[in-house]
This record gives C-alpha cells, sequence and structure tokens, in this order.
C-alpha cells in the first residue's frame, strides 16, 4: 500500500513538472514570437519614418507586446506630428493600434524647412534693361532662387517673350508682372462688336471702346448705333457681350 502511495506521489509530482515545463515553454515561444513581431513592425516604421524625411530615432518598448500580424501591415500619421502612429494589421487577424512616438517636433519642422529652401526655377533678365524694351529670348533666363519674395514670377517665357517693360530691370532681377506693360486684350478707342445675345436671338453692332480691358473683365462701350453708352463683358479682342 505504501509502495502504491509513494509511486502515485512519484507520478503527481512528475506531471506538475511537466506542466510548468509546457506553461514556461509557451510563455517563452509566445514572447519570442511577440518580440520578432515587435521587431517587424518596428522596422516598418522606420522606413515609414525615412520615406517622410523625419529623423529615425524610434524603438517600440519592450513591455508592449503587439498582436502577431499575418497581412500587410499599414502606417498612417494621425494627427499630422509624427507622434502617434496608427498601425493598422490588414490580415486575416485584422488589428489597429495607436502607438505613441515622442518624437520631437523640431526635427520634423527642420525637415519641412529644408524642404521649403529648394528654391524654384524662374525668369530673370541676363543684363540692365531699359524702360520700354521688348523682350527677346536672348534677354532672358531660368535662375533657382529660393527667395523669391511672393508668387508673382514667371515659370514659362511664353508669357514674357514680346512684352514690353514698364520700367528698367538690373541684371539678374526677377521679372515680374508689375514689370511689365499689359497686354491688354482690348485697347482704349479700339473699335468692337457688341453682342447681345438675348432671348436665342443674337444681334451684333458695333461699338467703340472707353477704355482698355482684359478678358473676362466688365468693360464700357459706346453704341454706336444709339450714341449711349454700356456695360459689357470682354469676350476677346474684338468682341464684347452684353451677356455673360
Amino acid at each position: 500500500m505504501r509502495l502504491i502511495k509513494r509511486k502515485f506521489i512519484f507520478l503527481e509530482t512528475k506531471m506538475r513538472s511537466i506542466i510548468k515545463f509546457i506553461f514556461l515553454l509557451s510563455f517563452l515561444l509566445s514572447f519570442s514570437e511577440a518580440k520578432m513581431n515587435n521587431k517587424k513592425i518596428e522596422e516598418i516604421i522606420s522606413e515609414y519614418l525615412i520615406e517622410n524625411k523625419v529623423n529615425n530615432s524610434f524603438h517600440i518598448n519592450k513591455k508592449l507586446r503587439l498582436p502577431t500580424c499575418e497581412g500587410n501591415i499599414n502606417i498612417e500619421n494621425r494627427f499630422g506630428d509624427f507622434k502617434t502612429l496608427l498601425i493598422k494589421c490588414n490580415g486575416n487577424n485584422k488589428w489597429s493600434y495607436n502607438l505613441r512616438t515622442n518624437l520631437k517636433i523640431d526635427r520634423i519642422k527642420k525637415n519641412k524647412k529644408t524642404n521649403l529652401n529648394k528654391g524654384k526655377n524662374v525668369y530673370v533678365v541676363k543684363l540692365d534693361l531699359k524702360r520700354r524694351h521688348i523682350l527677346r529670348k536672348e534677354d532672358i533666363e531660368k535662375k533657382n532662387i529660393r527667395n523669391l519674395g511672393g508668387n508673382n514670377f514667371f515659370l514659362n517665357d511664353l508669357s514674357i517673350i514680346g512684352r514690353e517693360l514698364k520700367m528698367p530691370l538690373k541684371k539678374n532681377q526677377i521679372i515680374r508682372e508689375r514689370h511689365l506693360v499689359k497686354n491688354w486684350t482690348i485697347q482704349e478707342g479700339q473699335k468692337v462688336i457688341i453682342e447681345n445675345n438675348r432671348n436665342k436671338i443674337n444681334i451684333m453692332v458695333d461699338g467703340i471702346a472707353t477704355k482698355s480691358a482684359m478678358a473676362g473683365e466688365y468693360l464700357e462701350v459706346l453704341n454706336k448705333s444709339t450714341g449711349k453708352t454700356i456695360k459689357a463683358w470682354v469676350i476677346n479682342s474684338k468682341k464684347v457681350s452684353i451677356f455673360r
């Protein structure tokens, strides 16, 4: 009887040891899998930060155990400052997690400032030019300039060539719209056709522009038939319309 009891105690002790070993092994495997999964996500986050020109100094907290992802992982900048990243798993076991990175804002601002300082290729004059000079292709060239001092500049030479200078320009000066005499669509005193398109009846009469105007602008024209001044929209270099 004592022998049977001893055998039972021995078997019970052995079973407990086996259960403890299985539990420990399961825990170690789970921990190892979580560690490998965290490393994979950390690498994806690092690539994402580099692509967005943010200094990569981020590591996932060792205490954090993210679920395993069997599919693709997507990263989103949650609030635009890279301090919170939304981790999305698109596999069969879909999940998402808001991960705090604690990245410093000044790093991001520095990168944004660098992008802004790239400059633009804009047109400048090659040499000193006098007022009333008609711009030619050989008078201008493109230069990369960082400090443009506003958005009033030209990127296309078709908008410049043949235009008259309103004021003298110095060598390497940026060409701006205010430096050029306007290419009016209709000049003051010019003969125009006044179009009156109403009730599907198109009536056209001769008129004279009382001032210069650009296409799409409102203009007063003299109706030669009646001698009265009326307001009309500039359609093109020859025609104005009472109704837009």
